[in-house]
């Protein structure tokens, strides 16, 4: 597999949340350009970004239609309450995520 994603909170990197999430729209609108992305992951309150509400939806379904699978980490789904409002991607098991993470060439983390 190519490029593999992780994304685990609502925002890039520590510090100011406001800017962390303010700093996620452009990262993923920029990721949507490169071909050699095969999976983005979202596990813990990354989850969130895909659910429904979230402001970042849509650009996490524009990767889906381009190719890269959005896969949503279940326990974490349900562990927040967002069974049935994930709206891109889709919601998946622990034992698919580490196949995805060993399959893949290269792994980004945020």
């Amino acid at each position: 597999m190519k490029t593999v994603v992780v994304v685990n909170s609502e925002g890039m990197g520590q510090g100011d949340p406001a800017l962390a999430r303010r700093l996620m729209l452009p990262f993923l609108e920029q990721l949507r350009r490169h071909d050699h992305v095969g999976a983005l992951i979202l596990y813990n309150t990354g989850v969130r970004l895909a659910a429904e509400g979230s402001d970042l939806a849509g650009a996490l379904s524009a990767l889906h239609e381009k190719g890269t699978d959005v896969i949503c980490c279940g326990t974490c789904v349900g562990a927040l309450g967002l069974e049935g409002k994930i709206r891109a991607g889709r919601v998946s098991h622990m034992e698919e995520i580490v196949k995805t993470l060993m399959g893949a060439e290269k792994t980004v983390t945020l």
